[in-house]
């Protein structure tokens, strides 16, 4: 399969560029229960020993999912010991599966380093902490609702074995609400990087590879970020704005 390929004029310093592939089959409409507004407040001061659990229910009082968030020890530490990482999972309470469904950039390459729903001590402090959607406040749509998680009285602790702060103490504020526009993405997103600028002067070209699981039709977009993915511009094979109607396709057969 050739890699899909798209030349961007260098408008942008700092680019950050995606390549999107549509999934068949999947922009058909989907009904998620109509949640219960849920408003609460943690306050946790032994993150090793604590955790943070909430039931969201459907309007007749029924638990839909299961929210946690919990100390993950050894995340990254030499030693295992750390307690600078928590692991934030909303799982469906009518299902055995631990699926996490906040994990939104599960099908992405290199998705570990995206995850929104883990959430390290150093990106509650300092700049970091007001980072969009990475620091200490990060919105999350899907299943028919706006989910949102802010920390704040974040106590850092000692470092661990690793020289990176650990959290000593924090509150979480969990809003949920209803939100019947928010679905689930059709698109994969696939990091890019430079190729080689053969179109002339003042002229990129982002190279992107995705191999599909299956056969089918897929189309294609691009992206492009220069404040380090705060906003987006979209593209098509015209350039920006996007248009669905002249996304690239690519066909495969087997």
């Amino acid at each position: 399969m050739r890699k899909p390929r798209r030349r961007l004029a260098r408008t942008l310093a700092g680019l950050a560029m995606w390549c999107s592939f549509e999934l068949p089959g999947l922009a058909s409409a989907q009904s998620w229960p109509v949640v219960q507004p849920l408003h609460a407040s943690f306050r946790v001061e032994e993150t090793a020993a604590s955790a943070v659990e909430a039931l969201v229910r459907d309007v007749d009082g029924d638990a839909l999912y299961r929210f946690s968030c919990r100390d993950a020890p050894g995340r990254g530490s030499r030693d295992g010991t750390d307690r600078g990482v928590l692991d934030c999972t909303l799982q469906d309470a009518r299902r055995s599966d631990p699926h996490d469904l906040l994990v939104e950039a599960r099908e992405v390459e290199d998705a570990e380093a995206f995850r929104r729903d883990r959430v390290s001590a150093s990106e509650l402090l300092g700049d970091c902490a007001s980072y969009p959607e990475y620091g200490r406040l990060r919105h999350f749509r899907l299943r028919g609702m706006a989910l949102t998680l802010s920390f704040e009285d974040v106590r850092i602790g000692a470092r661990d074995a690793d020289g990176a702060p650990t959290l000593a103490a924090y509150t979480l504020e969990l809003s949920v609400d209803a939100d019947p526009s928010a679905k689930p993405s059709n698109f994969i997103w696939v990091s890019t990087q430079p190729g080689v600028a053969s179109a002339g002067e003042g002229v990129d070209e982002y190279v992107g590879r995705w191999v599909p699981a299956t056969p089918g039709t897929y189309r294609y977009a691009f992206r492009i970020s220069g404040d380090d993915g705060a906003t987006w511009t979209y593209c098509d094979t015209n350039g920006s704005p996007f248009a669905a109607s002249d996304a690239g396709v690519m066909t495969i057969n087997q």
